[in-house]
């Protein structure tokens, strides 16, 4: 059973469910994997207000305990649609409780993923463009996963960063369907 750590960004819960079952080869509903979004983004502290300083709140400590009751209802792989949630600072105090608590679950880390499926299906691709949020830059993530494999990753200028991307992503996580407008002129800024 798969279980997803929701309210990392409301939508990308859900978006990740329908991944899921889009990428499922079904020939009747009781062919699909069966999933578990637990989403509760009022327990879950703002990552990148953790990783810039702004909190104390390590989000790791909601996200093990949302992941305890994921494990509890019957979940064996785990993961969290967030990229900012995959900062080591967060990402390792995460596993860090996991194996203090001996969960048996299988925690997927989504860039590390990234990158095997960049090396598997893309081998020839040696540059990728990053938009994310201010914490993701900060964490330097992408860049410690990806360019071991010889890929370059390349962002918008600090100030397209803060002033365009950064809040763009907030407007989409704020309210994703459909996208509201002054997030499409923020990222269609960044183009130009």
């Amino acid at each position: 059973m798969i279980g997803i750590v929701g309210g990392v960004g409301p939508f990308a819960g859900t978006d990740l469910v329908e991944k899921i079952f889009n990428n499922t080869e079904a020939k009747s509903d009781q062919d699909h994997l069966p999933v578990i979004l637990l989403s509760d983004p009022g327990r879950i502290a703002d990552r990148t207000s953790f990783l810039i300083g702004q909190s104390e709140v390590n989000p790791a400590h909601a996200e093990f305990e949302i992941i305890k009751k994921l494990e509890a209802i019957g979940a064996s792989v785990i993961g969290i649609p967030c990229n900012t949630s995959h900062a080591p600072k967060i990402f390792d105090t995460l596993v860090e409780k996991l194996n203090e608590s001996h969960s048996k679950v299988k925690l997927l880390h989504m860039v590390e993923e990234v990158g095997k499926y960049i090396k598997k299906e893309c081998p020839k691709i040696r540059k990728i463009g990053l938009l994310c949020t201010i914490g993701t830059y900060e964490s330097g993530i992408y860049s410690q996963v990806l360019e071991p494999e010889g890929i370059k990753v390349i962002t918008p200028d600090e100030k397209m960063r803060e002033d365009l991307v950064h809040n763009a992503i907030y407007e989409i996580k704020s309210q994703s369907n459909p996208v509201m407008d002054i997030a499409k002129k923020l990222l269609d800024a960044v183009r130009h």
